[in-house]
């Protein structure tokens, strides 16, 4: 038997003692009176009734406990039933929370109280939790409610099914379908729901778990672990941490404002003074996302690490950092060309007020242009150990990029290489230039040419490419296609007839500029073409890969080998023939190459002169069929020189065609001079023969005692 039962039985029997001998004194001078209203209140089974009463009141080193009610039951087994119970415990701090109900059963050690009937739980700092059931455990200070619950403190408020609360640690532990909200402040309501929670008083913090959901203003996150810690005085949240499949999801009002988020880790950081988001750091399979002009155009920022820091709204994104394995995945704004971009190491800043403003992306750098399937050609991608850009208020409004280290880009066919590169996005023109302390200049390589130089500026959309500054280039149009390459259509870029197909050309140059709409590559500032033994130059040079023409303008000079047939062997040599003129024009379609203004060809021919010298090849690059010149003709042989108006020389034969008003021919000998005159005059090389007018002759000859006199042209 406890000792407050011993002590209740000792006043039970004192008070019967007492009270059985006043009533034997009093019934021997009257007659028995029945007390109807103290018979009917005593519970039958109950030896005891008191009101009013303190049934036990314990003093210790931390907290002093008192149980209060109106009225105690006791039986005859030492139990004991109060009713209107209040049950009170003050902390030495001087704290203290009071349970009411309706009644309350004490244990037999006196430190365990159990309340039943409208349980209301207040505490010292605000706390209010109302139930049907509560039990009260002195020894450890906690209360232990199972059954349905309500709490409010200040703006929070929630339910559960089942608590438990911890008078020493002033925290409060929600084992069921826990559901907590933080009504209107500073910080906006927010609704938290989950499985199990805690509400740690005194460290003004919440742990949530199993299937965490928080709505608040406008986003719904997600985790199976949670922990917010919020203002005692305005219940806004200040921080929140999300653990284990973390996730964030909402609405925005303009493009580049904070969408979405999720990583298994998030912590969140909210401004003291609004309440709304301002910080977020989120770890491991990171991503956020943000909105775009229409919900397809979101803009998706993915790493194993994200630190991400908002403007005063809430939601416009004023710095990004991002760690490992960087994905950003950019859909491309206002109908433009959808990119991506991937690196380790990337940082954004910007402000409240125009957003991102300009972005890093550090180490294994990928630029990628994704074209649609419609386009017909691969991706544009382009990697380099750093790229900065610049932004117009978000990711996917990037202006231009500048690429650094090790630049490469891949252009379908094209690929590209410098030490830096500039990108005009909106102009979609990429600029590649050197580095100061970088020997390496800057290339591009395609199926058809190789172009390296000072400066190279390549449209994007395959439009042009310009090059300045000791420009190389080696051709390779056609190359490794032998004889078919002369069945090409005219679509299908190959090298002029002058040079063969089955090895590279080369061109160099102070400047190049390619324009893909004509197929014109031309060459300027002492441009030379060459490939073996042929080679052309000029002030500029024009090649046109649709057609497989070529010019060159300006001190335009030639230097090729043609077949010829040794008379005294009979074997085929190839013959130097070097021409030279203001102006060379090889046209592909006719196998012949025009030279112009004060043309000069030196080669099997002669030595011929003319305003205009025409050249016509044969079926191979070597094989010359004939030579035409026109106006003020001139050709000197061996021993002869033949002037005119027009001249045909026919390879084959070795004959000459040569017509004016007259034609004349001189020959000097060491003691005459022979002149040959006519309208036509036709002569081979190989004979002394002339045909004059048509009609051979032996020619008139004048003797003479010194040289022949200079030609004359009529």
């Amino acid at each position: 038997m406890k000792g407050w039962q011993r002590r209740a039985r000792l006043i039970i029997g004192a008070f019967t003692l007492i009270f059985g001998s006043a009533v034997w004194l009093t019934l021997q001078d009257r007659e028995p009176v029945e007390d109807s209203s103290a018979i009917h209140s005593l519970d039958p089974e109950a030896v005891f009734e008191s009101t009013g009463t303190v049934v036990t009141q314990t003093t210790g080193d931390t907290r002093d406990f008192t149980v209060e009610a109106e009225r105690q039951l006791t039986y005859a087994d030492g139990a004991s039933r109060l009713e209107d119970v209040t049950i009170t415990v003050e902390r030495a701090e001087g704290d203290e929370f009071v349970i009411t109900g309706d009644q309350a059963e004490v244990g037999e050690t006196e430190s365990d109280v159990t309340v039943t009937g409208d349980v209301v739980m207040r505490a010292s700092d605000g706390l209010v939790i109302t139930t049907e059931k509560a039990s009260y455990n002195d020894r450890n200070g906690s209360v232990h409610l199972p059954g349905y619950l309500e709490f409010s403190r200040g703006r929070l408020s929630g339910t559960a099914v089942g608590a438990t609360y911890s008078n020493e640690r002033e925290l409060l532990r929600l084992l069921a379908e826990a559901h907590v909200t933080l009504s209107e402040g500073s910080g906006g309501r927010a609704d938290v729901t989950s499985r199990v929670a805690s509400l740690a008083r005194a460290e003004h913090y919440m742990r949530f778990a199993r299937n965490v959901q928080i709505v608040q203003e406008g986003r719904t996150t997600t985790a199976q672990r949670a922990i917010a810690y919020y203002d005692e005085i305005t219940g806004a949240i200040e921080m929140m941490e999300l653990r284990g499949q973390a996730q964030m999801e909402g609405t925005a009002e303009s493009p580049g404002e904070l969408e979405a988020m999720r990583a298994r880790d998030i912590n969140l950081t909210y401004d003291e003074g609004t309440g709304l988001l301002q910080h977020a750091t989120l770890a491991g399979q990171s991503e956020i996302r943000l909105a775009g002009a229409t919900a397809a155009d979101g803009q998706r920022i993915a790493g194993e690490w994200i630190d991400a820091a908002l403007g005063r709204d809430g939601a416009t994104v004023t710095a990004l950092g991002v760690r490992e394995r960087v994905e950003v995945d950019l859909p491309g704004a206002d109908g433009g060309v959808p990119r991506r971009v991937r690196s380790m190491v990337m940082e954004a800043r910007g402000d409240e007020t125009q957003g991102l403003t300009e972005a890093a992306f550090t180490d294994d750098v990928e630029y990628r242009e994704l074209r649609s399937a419609d386009d017909g050609r691969p991706d544009l991608v382009t990697t380099a150990d750093r790229l900065d850009t610049e932004l117009g208020g978000s990711l996917d409004a990037m202006a231009s990029a500048t690429f650094s280290d090790n630049v490469v880009f891949l252009d379908g066919a094209a690929e590209g290489a410098s030490s830096r590169a500039f990108y005009d996005v909106d102009a979609g023109i990429i600029q590649l230039r050197p580095m100061a302390d970088q020997a390496a200049r800057p290339r591009v390589i395609d199926a058809r040419t190789s172009v390296e130089a000072d400066e190279i500026d390549l449209a994007m959309n395959g439009s042009g490419m310009r090059a300045r500054g000791n420009v190389r280039s080696m051709l390779t149009l056609g190359a490794g296609q032998g004889d078919e390459a002369e069945a090409d259509t005219a679509e299908t870029a190959r090298l002029p007839g002058m040079f063969t197909s089955d090895e590279p050309a080369y061109v160099t140059g102070l400047q190049l500029a390619y324009e893909a709409s004509s197929g014109v590559t031309t060459y300027t500032g002492g441009a030379r073409l060459w490939q073996g033994d042929t080679a052309v130059q000029g002030d500029q040079i024009e090649l046109y890969e649709q057609t497989a023409d070529l010019k060159s303008i300006g001190n335009a000079r030639s230097a090729f080998v043609v077949e010829e047939v040794n008379e005294e062997t009979q074997e085929v040599e190839l013959v130097p023939t070097i021409a030279s003129a203001a102006m060379m024009h090889y046209e592909d379609a006719l196998r012949r190459a025009t030279y112009t203004t004060e043309a000069h060809v030196n080669g099997p021919q002669g030595d011929l002169r003319g305003d205009r010298v025409e050249l016509y090849f044969g079926a191979s690059q070597h094989e010359l069929e004939r030579v035409e010149s026109y106006q003020q003709v001139k050709l000197l042989l061996t021993d002869r020189i033949a002037t005119g108006m027009q001249l045909t020389y026919f390879t084959e034969d070795g004959r000459y065609v040569m017509r004016g008003a007259p034609v004349q021919i001189l020959e000097d000998f060491p003691d005459e001079c022979r002149e040959t005159v006519g309208k036509t005059l036709t002569f081979f090389r190989s004979t002394d023969t002339i045909s004059v007018d048509g009609n051979e002759e032996v020619r008139t000859q004048t003797r003479t005692t010194g040289s022949c006199p200079p030609p004359q042209f009529h």
